[in-house]
C-alpha cells in the first residue's frame, strides 16, 4: 500500500473534521497507519518457525506467504491485541492457530472451533509438530461445549492468555450464548489476546464481525466501534442494505470522491472499505492468487419435475398450503417448503387424533419469547436458555417472568408432537442416483434428514454427522451442515458434486466448494452441479450477491465469483 494513499487518508480525514465536524470513529478510522510487510517474510519465518530437524532435512514445505504475513502481524501486534485473518479455505489457517502462541511467546493457548474439526486439528498438531515450533501447550474446546449450560465457566476453568477463533463465523451472532461467554471472559481478563480467524468473516453485513474485529484489535479496528455509525455505514455497505444521503454522508470520506448513483455509491464504497481493512494494522487477508491449480466450473442439474410435484407447488402459489391442507404461516416457512416439494416431500406434525394442542404451542411460544428477552441482556449465568429455565425453577426471576412460566410449566412435560416425512414423489432423487451412474466419483450435498434417508433408501452412502468422512473415492451423500466446512482430504478423492439443496448463503458455498477446490486437489477440473429448480434459483442468486459483497469489502476471493459457468443460461440466472 503506498505512502502517498496513507498521507491522503490523513488528509481527508484532517478536512472532514475542519469541514463538516467528523465524528471521532471515523477520524480514527481515517487515521490508522498503513501496514507494510517486506518481500522475504516466508524465508524469515519459516527459517525462525522450522524444527532443527526440519532445518536439516531441508525438504519440509516453507510457510505460504499469508502464513508469514500472520507470523510478521502478530509479532508487531501492541500488547493486549491480536490479529484477524480472513484467509481463504484451504490456506493453512490451523498451522497459524499452532504457531501463533510460539510467536507470541503465549503461556497458555486456547483454539475454540466446532467439535466436528477437533479430531482434525489434533491430527494436524501431529503433523507438524517434527516440521515447525507448534506451542507445546494448546487446549480445544468446541464452541458447542462452550455453549452447553454446564460449560458456562469453561473459559475461567482454562485460564487462557492467547485466545484463537478458528472458523470464527461460528460466533457471527453477538446475541448467541458462546459469543456472550467468550466477550464475559476478555472483559474479566483484559489483557488476554484474541486471534480471529475465518475463510469467510462475513456473508450478511459488517455486523457479522465488527464485534470480533473489536475484540481482537480493540481501538485498532478499521470498523465503526460507535454503534450509530456503524448502522449508517451497514446501509451503504451491506450487500443488501438501502442507505440515505445521510447514511452516504458518514462513510464518503472513505471514498474520497463524489459518485452518483445508489449502485455505483455502494460498489464504491465497498472498495474503498476493503483498501482500508486490508491495509489496517493486524489485518491479515489472502492474496488474489489463487493457488489451487484446478479450475472451477458450474453447471446447473434439472430433473423432469414429477406431476405430483408441479400440482404441490402450484397449490402452494395459490393457496399458501401444503398438500394435506396445513396452511403456511410467513415467507420463510413459504420458502422452505417450496424447497422441499421441489425435492418431492414436505414436513408435518402429527397430532394425536389430529388435534393440535393449543395450550401446549401457545404457552411454549410465550415463554420461548420470554427467554430471548432474558438472553439478550448476557448476563453471566443466565446466558442461555437452560440456564433460564433453571433460574425459573428456583424462583429466582420477577414475578412477571415467574407468571409466563408457570404457565408453560404446566404444560412443558409433553412431548412435542412427531414430524412426519410426506413423499409426493421421489423422482428427482431417482433421476439424481440414475445420473451419477453416469459420473465419476462424486458427492451429492444435502440438508435435510429426509433426502438422506431416501438416498440411502436408494442405494447410496450416506456418511451421518459425526462419523469419519469418506476415506475411497465412491459416491456418497454427505451433510453440508456436517461435512461442509473444515474437512481437509476430500480434495484427493473428489472433483464432482451435485448440490440437491443449493443454500442462499454465500459464506455456506464458499466453504462447501472449499472441500473440493482447494490445495492439493489432483484434478484439472472440479465440477459443482446444481439443482437448478424454480425454488433454489433465488438462493442460488442471493447466495452470488453475498459472495460479490465478501470479496469487495474483505478481498478474500470468493470461488461463487471467480468460478465459470459452462451453460450461458447458469451464469445469466446469477448475474
Amino acid at each position: 500500500m503506498s505512502a502517498s494513499w496513507a498521507e491522503n487518508m490523513r488528509l481527508r480525514a484532517q478536512t472532514a473534521r475542519r469541514t463538516t465536524g467528523m465524528v471521532l470513529d471515523e477520524e480514527r478510522i481515517l487515521n490508522l497507519p498503513v501496514e507494510d510487510y517486506p518481500d522475504n517474510l516466508v524465508e524469515t519465518w519459516t527459517g525462525e518457525l522450522q524444527t532443527v530437524r526440519s532445518r536439516v532435512r531441508g525438504d519440509d514445505p516453507p510457510l505460504f506467504p499469508v502464513q508469514a504475513e500472520f507470523c510478521e502481524a502478530l509479532s508487531r501486534a501492541p500488547d493486549r491485541r491480536g490479529v484477524v485473518a480472513s484467509v481463504s479455505v484451504g490456506d493453512g489457517k490451523t498451522l497459524m492457530s499452532l504457531l501463533a502462541g510460539t510467536v507470541l511467546d503465549a503461556k497458555k493457548v486456547l483454539i475454540l472451533l466446532p467439535a466436528s474439526l477437533r479430531k482434525q486439528n489434533l491430527e494436524d498438531q501431529a503433523r507438524w509438530k517434527p516440521i515447525y515450533k507448534v506451542h507445546p501447550n494448546i487446549t480445544l474446546c468446541s464452541y458447542e461445549k462452550l455453549s452447553h449450560p454446564n460449560h458456562a465457566f469453561i473459559l475461567d476453568e482454562i485460564g487462557a492468555d492467547l485466545v484463537i477463533m478458528d472458523e470464527a463465523h461460528s460466533i457471527a451472532s453477538s446475541n448467541s450464548t458462546r459469543t456472550k461467554r467468550i466477550f464475559n471472559y476478555f472483559k474479566s481478563r483484559p489483557k488476554t489476546r484474541a486471534i480471529v480467524m475465518s475463510g469467510t468473516l462475513t456473508s450478511k453485513g459488517l455486523n457479522d464481525y465488527a464485534h470480533l474485529v473489536e475484540l481482537a484489535l480493540r481501538q485498532g479496528s478499521p470498523l465503526p466501534t460507535s454503534f450509530a455509525i456503524r448502522e449508517r455505514w451497514c446501509a451503504v455497505l451491506d450487500p443488501f442494505g438501502e442507505f440515505t444521503d445521510n447514511d452516504w454522508s458518514q462513510i464518503r470520506w472513505l471514498v474520497g470522491e463524489a459518485v452518483g448513483g445508489m449502485r455505483a455509491r455502494k460498489r464504491a464504497a465497498q472498495l474503498a472499505f476493503q483498501k482500508r481493512f486490508k491495509s489496517a494494522p493486524g489485518i491479515v487477508v489472502s492474496s488474489s492468487e489463487n493457488r489451487v491449480n484446478a479450475s472451477l466450473v458450474y453447471a446447473s442439474w434439472t430433473p423432469e419435475t414429477a406431476p405430483e410435484i408441479e400440482t404441490a407447488l402450484d397449490s402452494l402459489r395459490r393457496t399458501w398450503t401444503l398438500p394435506n391442507g396445513d396452511e403456511i404461516a410467513d415467507a420463510l416457512e413459504y420458502s422452505r417448503a417450496q424447497k422441499q416439494i421441489s425435492l418431492g416431500f414436505y414436513y408435518v406434525w402429527v397430532w394425536p387424533d389430529g388435534e393440535p394442542d393449543f395450550p401446549w404451542l401457545e404457552t411454549r411460544c410465550a415463554w420461548m419469547a420470554t427467554v430471548r428477552n432474558i438472553v439478550a441482556f448476557g448476563r453471566p449465568g443466565m446466558d442461555s436458555p437452560a440456564l433460564v429455565a433453571r433460574a425459573a425453577e428456583q424462583r429466582r426471576l420477577s414475578v412477571n417472568v415467574l407468571s409466563v412460566w408457570d404457565e408453560w410449566e404446566a404444560h412443558r412435560h409433553k412431548d412435542p408432537p412427531p414430524t412426519e416425512t410426506r413423499w409426493l414423489s421421489d423422482a428427482p432423487l431417482r433421476e439424481a442416483v440414475e445420473w451419477t451412474k453416469e459420473q465419476p466419483p462424486l458427492i451429492l450435498w444435502y440438508r435435510s434428514r429426509a433426502v438422506a434417508s431416501k438416498l440411502e433408501e436408494l442405494g447410496i452412502r450416506v456418511f451421518t454427522p459425526g462419523s469419519a468422512p469418506p476415506s475411497s473415492a465412491e459416491t456418497c451423500a454427505l451433510s453440508i451442515s456436517s461435512y461442509g466446512q473444515g474437512i481437509d482430504g476430500l480434495q484427493y478423492l473428489f472433483s464432482n458434486q451435485l448440490v440437491l439443496e443449493p443454500a442462499s448463503s454465500g459464506r455456506s458455498w464458499e466453504q462447501m466448494v472449499g472441500r473440493t477446490h482447494r490445495t492439493g486437489a489432483t484434478a484439472d477440473v472440479v465440477n459443482v452441479h446444481f439443482y437448478a429448480a424454480l425454488a433454489f434459483q433465488s438462493a442460488m442468486i442471493k447466495a452470488k450477491t453475498e459472495a460479490k459483497y465478501i470479496e469487495r469489502t474483505t478481498g478474500t476471493r470468493q470461488k461463487l465469483v471467480y468460478g465459470s459457468f459452462g451453460d450461458s443460461s447458469d451464469q445469466d440466472l446469477l448475474l
